[in-house]
């Protein structure tokens, strides 16, 4: 569908499966976090190199539409860019181009709100919503890990108090990006960090299955979760409320039960994440009918 980076089948069922194998590969795909796309003129006029880790380009898909649908937002949305594109290919509604714009470390939606020595992320907000106002996309499909701004993860207030709080004020950048959209899909921040630390890759998981180490040390505590990445999660939540074109795919389910979050998959013994906090290729295939019921309905 997207050439030769295609995420292979992979049957856990039958005898020859070796999940020591299954995680190198899959250790393997996480160089290759996104299919090869196009380079345009406008692109790479409005988005210089020196602002991005990787370039800000597109996919032409049908070419009998004339809608088109972004892809936005940090490396959370470069791991998962592989499903995306899946989910939107399988879609009812169908696009003439997609666009992949990502930059490493810069969540647009947190307005002045930016990691240390990320100053050049307010750039990079102006330089998206000239684009988006530009394009007028009919679909912008969000990604992107909000808990790193430690503010994020301040308890919220009553809700007579909450308009006066900092965060919510920078969080209407939420708003402004869903004004240049007749929809605004944001995929819920997935769990990050286990308990451990020691979570590298799936290759990590395939060194302890060799060693014939436990794997079950690869988890967060809900509890956990819900004090740190979710915290910042349910500001953006107080905005979204607020929001009458924004749409939310839920991944909570997908990696927690009521007390655990899993970074391994129990049943095939597969890593589902790249490193401590993005989730491999592979795993971004879950988000797909999440995705396409989003665009759909």
């Amino acid at each position: 569908m997207f050439g030769p980076d295609e995420i292979a089948f992979l049957d856990t069922n039958v005898e020859t499966y070796n999940p020591i194998l299954a995680n190198e590969k899959e250790a393997a795909s996480c160089w290759k976090t996104y299919y090869p796309c196009e380079n345009g003129t406008v692109l790479n006029e409005m988005f210089r190199p020196e602002l991005l880790t990787k370039p800000a380009c597109s996919y032409s898909l049908t070419p009998n539409s004339n809608k088109t649908i972004v892809i936005l937002g940090n490396s959370f949305a470069l791991n998962q860019s592989k499903g995306i594109l899946k989910a939107i290919k399988e879609a009812k509604t169908k696009f003439n181009k997609a666009y992949l714009l990502v930059v490493y470390g810069c969540n647009v939606l947190t307005g002045n709100l930016v990691l240390a020595g990320h100053q050049h992320c307010t750039k990079v907000d102006k330089i998206h919503s000239n684009f988006l106002k530009e394009l007028k996309p009919d679909v912008v499909i969000f990604s992107g890990r909000f808990d790193q701004i430690r503010g994020l993860r301040d308890p919220i207030p009553p809700e007579d108090e909450i308009t006066k709080h900092k965060n919510y004020k920078q969080l209407q950048n939420i708003l402004k990006y869903a004004n240049f959209t007749k929809k605004f899909i944001l995929i819920e921040t997935n769990p990050v960090d286990t308990i451990t630390r020691k979570y590298h890759s799936p290759l990590k998981i395939s060194e302890d299955l060799l060693a014939r180490r436990e794997i079950n040390q690869y988890i967060k505590y809900v509890k956990a979760y819900n004090e740190t990445n979710y915290k910042a999660w349910e500001w953006v939540k107080t905005v979204t409320a607020k929001c009458k074109n924004c749409k939310i795919v839920p991944t909570r389910d997908l990696f927690c039960d009521e007390k655990i979050c899993n970074f391994v998959d129990i049943k095939s013994k597969l890593g589902l994440y790249c490193d401590e906090s993005h989730i491999t290729p592979r795993t971004s295939l879950k988000l797909i009918p999440r995705i396409k019921d989003a665009i759909d309905n």
